[in-house]
């Protein structure tokens, strides 16, 4: 993977890399009053990545909002701080 990419970018190399399968994909977000402000969806609950934003069953989370993107455990996507 490239040493830098958006978090769509880190989102649909994995699906176009690995055939849509998300299971091994975990998203921190920024979630106001969730513990330390952050949120964790797994991969598979991702219906789509869209534009700036990706939609989950319930709910959409905007890229701007994703702190970290980990597969298989290993980090994929943060975001720079500053």
């Amino acid at each position: 993977m490239k040493a830098y990419m958006t978090p769509k970018e880190a989102l649909n190399e994995i699906i176009w890399k690995y055939h849509g399968n998300m299971q091994d994909v975990e998203i921190f977000y920024l979630h106001r009053g969730a513990p330390d402000d952050t949120m964790i969806v797994k991969g598979d609950s991702v219906k789509s990545v869209r534009k700036d934003h990706i939609e989950l069953e319930r709910s959409v989370i905007p890229f701007h909002r994703i702190l970290k993107i980990t597969f298989k455990g290993d980090t994929i996507y943060e975001r720079r701080s500053g």
